[in-house]
């Protein structure tokens, strides 16, 4: 069984603080050559000497947001529009054709898959294989939070990271549960949540892009679409928006805002800088 993952090697930069981070699978667009993968141990340690700037009202200026929205609606050029250097973690590998109007020198892209899916072996070796992965992806997660010079991470999609974690655990998508088999959710909805809180502990930029599905009722689709990723995300988030595009482009809809929900409800610019300026 093969692990499905990439890495590029990192050329020489003029930014020592960003190059000591590239460790971990995180490379540069278009950068060249190639070097085999290695799992790297999980380090859970946040950098404690950071300081949180602080608006005039007292929050935090950084946010934690959840993006959905269907394909080339504009959720990949919303979260490369953030302030870097962003951590660009995709599972999606949905960033050719965008990632590249944007200053290379400012983004870090890693980028994980697995080449084995349920069903096409046991749920043990669908799950020691997706562990590989995950436990790859929590590390450069971490080692984005320690770096100094990082002011935003990106899940491409937050949708196949939460996938990707249930597999690890279960080897299937959807466990079965039942009285003899405890709660199986609770442990794995806290790895997630702690995942997304320890972004909040730090004055990182967080952006979670979702897909979204079809609904449906008594079997039948409604025309509705809803998110489709780990539900609590929403709850933990500043910020949830849908990603679309009209005849002026590309557009942000804010569905919940916690800290000025006076901007429910309003459709901006799909721009982060355009966000910021109204949260503070």
């Amino acid at each position: 069984m093969e692990l499905g993952m990439s890495k590029q090697a990192i050329p020489q930069t003029s930014t020592p603080q960003a190059e000591k981070s590239l460790g971990s699978g995180l490379r540069k667009p278009k950068s060249s050559g190639t070097t085999s993968i290695s799992v790297a141990p999980v380090n859970e340690t946040i950098n404690s000497g950071f300081r949180i700037p602080s608006s005039s009202n007292g929050r935090a200026r950084r946010a934690i947001v959840v993006v959905s929205g269907d394909w080339k609606q504009g959720k990949t050029h919303f979260a490369l529009t953030a302030p870097s250097i962003n951590y660009f973690q995709s599972l999606d590998q949905g960033t050719e054709g965008v990632i590249e109007k944007f200053p290379a020198i400012g983004i870090r892209l890693a980028e994980y898959g697995l080449t084995v899916q349920p069903g096409q072996a046991s749920d043990d070796e669908i799950s020691k294989t997706a562990d590989m992965v995950w436990q790859k992806f929590v590390s450069d997660y971490y080692q984005a939070l320690n770096d100094p010079a990082c002011r935003t991470i990106t899940w491409d999609t937050e949708s196949e990271v939460w996938e990707l974690l249930r597999l690890a655990r279960f080897g299937v998508l959807n466990p079965k549960t039942g009285r003899d088999r405890g709660n199986v959710w609770g442990p794995v909805n806290a790895e997630m949540q702690g995942l997304i809180r320890a972004a909040m502990a730090t004055d990182k930029n967080l952006i979670m892009l979702e897909k979204v599905k079809d609904t449906y009722k008594d079997d039948k689709k409604t025309g509705k679409r809803e998110r489709k990723g780990f539900q609590d995300a929403a709850y933990q988030a500043q910020v949830v928006a849908t990603a679309h595009r009209d005849v002026e482009g590309f557009k942000l809809l804010i569905t919940d805002c916690r800290g000025v929900p006076d901007l429910n409800g309003i459709t901006i610019p799909n721009d982060w800088e355009t966000l910021m300026g109204m949260l503070f």
